[in-house]
């Protein structure tokens, strides 16, 4: 059961990615989080001001979060038991 929860986990955070590719700000979560660049040299590849890196930077989050805790993921959560990786 665990090993389920947790890939399907990964795949609403691929999913949510994927999703977010889309967006001309997406390079924001690519620079920050896996890239660990500052929000003014964001800004600077940006040719922005930070406060519109922050703005996009929580719109694109939200929309993550929108897709990875659905209300039925964030019930699915609450009511997880655990259990062994094996299923049981």
């Amino acid at each position: 059961r665990l090993l389920d929860f947790l890939t399907k986990s990964v795949k609403l955070i691929e999913l949510a990615l994927d999703v977010l590719r889309c967006d001309p700000y997406y390079i924001i979560i690519e620079l920050k989080y896996f890239k660990n660049k500052s929000f003014e040299y964001i800004a600077d590849y940006y040719n922005a001001s930070t406060t519109t890196i922050y703005r996009n930077r929580d719109r694109l989050i939200n929309t993550a979060k929108n897709i990875i805790f659905s209300e039925d993921r964030i019930r699915t959560i609450l009511t997880y038991k655990g259990g062994d990786n094996n299923g049981g």
